[in-house]
């Protein structure tokens, strides 16, 4: 587990910790009950998003047991066909953080820390969609519905600004960043793998080049020879 790793699920946490404290926020000061009930309601949203990324990771792991041999070991540490408690467990806590995927023990962590493009894009999906909607919720709560309770501007000023940086931040560095990644990345290691076996190489294609020149020159001076 590397720090960038560490980093990406401290980020992750704090969108969800930015909601809880806009939910208290709004209850608390009894500014907007609807704001309140919408921020919980996101935090709901989490559980469905998180069981199909579950689904996603733990198809990967199969994928990842069914690929490497009996012996083989994954980060160093023997297989355990990515049924032990720890992958037992940041399944459980998906809803929670879904970055948490990043303490899988993957063979290979080419995409930003995980296995697949796939996987990936689900973890950005997920990130820069409930990071815009806080940001959309606290904005509208902030422009609109503020104003109108006729409360004192200051004693939620600061605290909706906090909460406001808390959830832009994972949207815009795990969602659109990764979504940049994405469309920006070159072609997979085994398309390029199929196509150096399809298409000969440049080596081969000046081997063969240089042979068939020499073939030619041995029969014009064969020819010359026999003249």
């Amino acid at each position: 587990m590397t720090l960038r790793g560490w980093w990406y699920i401290l980020l992750c946490q704090a969108d969800v910790i930015a909601l809880i404290w806009f939910a208290a926020l709004v209850f608390g000061h009894s500014a907007d009950i609807l704001c309140g009930q919408l921020a919980l309601s996101l935090l709901v949203l989490r559980l469905p998003l998180a069981v199909m990324l579950g689904v996603q990771v733990s198809r990967e792991l199969h994928r990842q047991d069914a690929r490497l041999p009996l012996t083989a070991t994954v980060q160093g540490r023997p297989r355990d066909g990515g049924r032990s408690l720890r992958c037992s467990l940041v399944l459980l806590l998906l809803p929670l953080n879904w970055e948490l995927t990043q303490l899988l023990p993957w063979a290979r962590t080419a995409y930003d820390g995980l296995p697949t493009g796939a996987l990936m894009a689900g973890c950005a999906a997920f990130s820069l969609t409930s990071g815009m909607s806080a940001m959309l919720l606290q904005l509208w709560f902030g422009a609109v519905v503020l104003p109108e309770t006729g409360k004192d501007m200051t004693s939620f000023g600061g605290v909706l600004l906090v909460c406001l940086c808390m959830s832009a931040l994972p949207a815009i560095w795990l969602g659109l960043r990764r979504a940049i990644l994405l469309y920006t990345d070159p072609l997979p290691a085994a398309a390029l793998a199929r196509r150096a076996k399809q298409a000969p190489s440049a080596a081969d294609e000046e081997m063969q080049c240089s042979a068939e020149s020499g073939d030619e020159e041995g029969d014009e001076e064969g020819s010359q020879t026999l003249r």
